[in-house]
């Protein structure tokens, strides 16, 4: 005796069905249901996924880290191209902190000339371009600044 079992999948529940396959016929059904996944916020509103806060908390700490990355691979190339006084050394200990010392946390470098580098006013300097030429140094300022501020153009809604 061959039974087939049919599921049917809902937003709330499972509903179920046990077939003889050879007379056809239907020997057993049920339903489970079980409570929805999203808040009801009622009066038209959207519903809110009862996960959504976990959400928003993962996505705030996997933005911080891609713009930590953005940071350290323009300070790589800034490093490279002789735009930025940090020595790669200092980088690498930002880069590739130690995680099970808990209390000492990753350190941002601060060596005299780079304090004094990321000080530099990035508006002053690009006003500055406009005039005359900058050193590698200045220019790496900039491009450091951009990092910095980087906005984000979102394709979700429509042009208003």
């Amino acid at each position: 005796m061959t039974k087939i079992l049919g599921l049917d999948l809902g937003t709330n529940s499972i509903g179920w069905a046990v077939v003889d396959s050879k007379s056809q016929k239907i020997l057993d059904t049920g339903v489970r249901i079980f409570p929805e996944g999203v808040i009801d916020k009622g009066k038209g509103e959207k519903e809110k996924s009862k996960n959504s806060a976990r959400t928003d908390k993962r996505q705030m700490r996997r933005q911080f880290y891609q713009k930590l990355l953005r940071k350290i691979k323009l300070l790589q190339v800034l490093i490279e191209q002789q735009m930025c006084p940090l020595k790669e050394e200092e980088l690498a200990k930002w880069k590739n902190w130690d995680r099970t010392k808990k209390t000492d946390g990753r350190k941002f470098p601060s060596s005299e000339e780079f304090d004094s580098w990321i000080k530099l006013d990035p508006y002053e300097l690009r006003e500055k371009a406009l005039v005359e030429e900058l050193s590698l140094y200045e220019l790496g300022r900039i491009f450091y600044h951009f990092i910095q501020r980087r906005g984000f153009l979102s394709n979700r809604k429509g042009n208003d």
